[in-house]
């Protein structure tokens, strides 16, 4: 496992691209005898990061739509026959995502993680980093990576904004996706995405429901969840979470 030594924040553009062309750049020495970009996912902070950092890497390696692609639960395109693709076919040769695939997703291609953005848990940068781990080999990441040399028996990480260095806590408040609206959390989680954030948030706003609903509004959710109470269903986030399962709520 490598490391590249980091810049502390990577949203500009310009910091953006340079990066990117860095990393370009070192590909051979990363990577030797490769005739094309090893199988790459980039860690972005937000979807807009995320549409800059695609945008970018385009650009950059002089490639069309096909050879970057976002994948996240927010995109266009169907986020599970991406992630497919990803895993199983030649292009895309790189993948920007900012949850959906952080865990539960194995692509066992994968040579090389880039981040561009910190993490603050301990737990969620080893689930990260553990979309490297999978070897694979020799005969099978020849199907989608050709010019490749050997089995794959490492991977890369790309350090760009310090995650490597920076301190790691143990927990966080249960509410960490603030910003995003309550409907996009459930359309997260219901369409499978496995991440701890999104899951701890749609718990700790389901549990401030519990206290702002008239009786009437609570039948209807009741309802809604097959007979499960709010402080049911919130149990059940928080369970089904600890055991890395989805689909919990059965819409």
């Amino acid at each position: 496992m490598n490391v590249i030594v980091p810049y502390r924040d990577v949203v500009n553009p310009s910091q953006i691209r340079n990066i990117i062309r860095t990393f370009k750049n070192k590909l051979p020495e990363l990577f030797p005898g490769r005739d094309e970009v090893p199988k790459t996912l980039i860690f972005a902070k937000s979807d807009s990061h995320a549409d800059d950092i695609i945008l970018i890497v385009r650009e950059e390696f002089d490639e069309g739509n096909y050879f970057c692609k976002k994948v996240t639960y927010k995109t266009e395109e169907d986020p599970k026959s991406l992630l497919a693709q990803f895993r199983n076919a030649y292009n895309p040769r790189i993948a920007v995502t900012v949850d959906m695939i952080s865990t539960g997703t194995d692509v066992k291609p994968l040579e090389c993680l880039l981040f561009m953005r910190d993490v603050k848990t301990k737990n969620y940068f080893e689930q990260m980093k553990g979309r490297g781990t999978r070897t694979l080999g020799f005969d099978d990441l020849r199907k989608v990576t050709p010019s490749t040399v050997s089995a794959k028996t490492h991977f890369v990480i790309v350090d760009a904004v310090g995650v490597t260095k920076s301190v790691k806590t143990d927990s966080r408040p249960l509410e960490r996706k603030r910003a995003t609206p309550f409907s996009d959390l459930l359309d997260a989680v219901t369409m499978g995405a496995q991440d701890e954030d999104l899951f701890m948030s749609l718990a700790s706003r389901l549990a401030r429901l519990e206290n702002q609903l008239t009786a009437k509004e609570k039948g209807i959710f009741e309802e809604k969840a097959r007979g499960k109470t709010i402080n049911q269903t919130v149990k059940d986030l928080l369970n089904l979470w600890g055991q890395n399962k989805v689909g919990f709520l059965g819409y």
